[in-house]
């Protein structure tokens, strides 16, 4: 009996040509281009109501056989929701898209309008024999930072000293916004020695202490360079602290003098809550005295005592007081000393005390003159 050598490498030939298995693993589907460009992980990352297009290009393909376009949506999970063609060949399933044959084995869909339905994932594929063949691409949509108002704290805060608040800062956009809180005095943030900027959602301000108040703000950013900014206000509310402008003050008998505190409390004192003392004697305003306080922008209160003309009986101590519904702050203390001169203290006051002097001046000035003349005409040899 004769024995038949056969090459294994003609048996997979003579397979190969009858059953087109040979064929159809050069079948390959590309995806060439597409508009944004990709980038290295394959997706397309675009605004809402832009343009965008692929263009696929099939090799070995079968003959009669054209490519498919189709769409895989995800869930919130990153799973595969749902998953439906949106174009044969050069005919789109839907208005939403458009498509066209560029060469005999070249075709390019494309999104006119991208809007938010559209998101997800594109194949172009060709199925034969039960494989699929295919290429695709992502879609997401860059969506600007929009902070959520009901995810946050009153835009206004009210909180005593020594407590504790959390400001909550959430935002919507696509990639997801990153949060940074700041202070736009300047001022560094409680709790971060040094530190000008936190971030994350939410902010904790533990044992808060006066000098914590003022504006905080909340600023989103993602990916588009484009953000969205919120601001705090947080009032603290606490006892007065109360300074005097200078610890020494002197006058001359006969001449006014003005003595100054500064008053930083919240809320801040009503009037009839700041009081001047001396010794135990409540000064009130009158013929020998006059009482102002006034404000100022950054919520600091200026109380001011006028001793309209200084006598031995104003030489001493006098004490600045004020209180508010947190308490009585402690009172500074402020001494006023006799002068052997006169001191120019209020504009009304130097103003008075300067036209003596350019009065005495030209009365001198005048003399001198006059003087001179005399000499010159001989009246004095």
């Amino acid at each position: 009996m004769e024995l038949m050598y056969i090459n294994i490498t003609s048996l997979v030939l003579l397979g190969c040509l009858g059953c087109g298995w040979c064929q159809t693993s050069n079948i390959k589907m590309t995806i060439t281009s597409t508009w944004p460009a990709v980038g290295a992980d394959k997706t397309i990352k675009t605004r809402e109501g832009s343009e965008v297009w692929f263009t696929c290009r099939g090799d070995g393909l079968p003959n009669a056989y054209t490519a498919r376009w189709q769409f895989i949506q995800y869930d919130e999970k990153g799973e595969m929701s749902d998953f439906y063609d949106v174009a044969r060949d050069t005919t789109p399933e839907t208005p939403d898209y458009e498509v066209e044959k560029l060469d005999s084995n070249i075709w390019k869909l494309k999104i006119p309008t991208l809007k938010d339905y559209m998101v997800g994932e594109y194949a172009c594929y060709l199925r034969y024999r039960g494989v699929k063949y295919d290429d695709s691409r992502k879609v997401v949509m860059l969506v600007k930072p929009e902070i959520q108002h009901h995810h946050m704290n009153a835009t206004n805060s009210v909180i005593q000293e020594g407590k504790s608040l959390e400001l909550y800062c959430n935002a919507t956009g696509f990639p997801r916004p990153t949060i940074r809180w700041s202070r736009p005095d300047g001022k560094t943030i409680p709790g971060i020695p040094g530190g000008l900027y936190r971030n994350g959602e939410m902010l904790l301000l533990k044992n808060i202490e006066p000098e914590d108040r003022g504006m905080y703000v909340c600023e989103a950013k993602n990916e588009l360079n484009e953000f969205d900014s919120r601001m705090f206000k947080i009032n603290v509310e606490f006892k007065p602290l109360i300074m005097a402008e200078k610890n020494k003050y002197t006058q001359a008998l006969g001449y006014p003098v003005t003595l100054r505190c500064t008053v930083q409390g919240y809320p801040e004192p009503e009037d009839h809550e700041i009081e001047w003392m001396k010794g135990t004697d409540s000064l009130q305003g009158g013929t020998r005295y006059s009482l102002k306080t006034t404000k100022s922008l950054n919520n600091i209160q200026t109380t001011e005592l006028v001793i309209f003309k200084v006598d031995k009986s104003d030489m001493g101590t006098y004490v600045c007081k004020a209180r508010n519904k947190e308490g009585e702050g402690e009172g500074a203390s402020l001494e006023l000393l006799e002068s052997p001169v006169p001191i120019i203290d209020k504009p009304d006051t130097a103003d008075k005390i300067t036209g003596s002097a350019t009065m005495t001046t030209v009365t001198i000035a005048t003399m001198t003159i006059s003087l001179s003349l005399a000499i010159a005409l001989g009246h004095f040899s």
